[in-house]
């Protein structure tokens, strides 16, 4: 019977471990889907946000024009916090990438930004991690 539990848990733990991170945690960011286009993207992260910005719950938007393809990283909280010269700040470990390429989205999380920023070369700002 030790052993059945064992077996489980073995499977367990990386299943929930992936989901977690494939979800990031967070509800909005796990009803992205790859390929809507921005304007569902910047809809579905402003869930639950009662701010008027166009860009409600994105702390950051970087946008590069690479090869004649624009990838946009939209850097998102739920915190509703943008970032501002001297105002409050969020530690970019505990940002959600959000990327998109000519408005398309292509995927999110710091695996898959970190991806697209070296094939693309785009010099990305450390971070620590959490």
């Amino acid at each position: 019977m030790i052993r059945s539990i064992g077996r489980s848990a073995r499977f367990a733990v990386p299943a929930l471990s992936l989901a977690l991170l494939s979800g990031c945690g967070d509800a909005n960011v796990r009803k992205l889907s790859v390929g809507i286009p921005r304007d569902s993207v910047l809809k579905i992260l402003a869930l639950g946000s009662t701010s008027r910005d166009s860009t409600p719950n994105v702390y950051r938007e970087e946008r590069y024009l690479h090869n004649g393809q624009w990838i946009t990283m939209l850097l998102y909280s739920k915190t509703g916090i943008k970032e501002t010269l001297g105002g409050d700040t969020i530690p970019e470990a505990d940002l959600i990438p959000v990327v998109l390429r000519n408005d398309t989205l292509t995927g999110w999380g710091w695996e898959h930004h970190d991806s697209v920023a070296v094939a693309n070369n785009i010099v990305i700002k450390p971070r620590g991690n959490k």
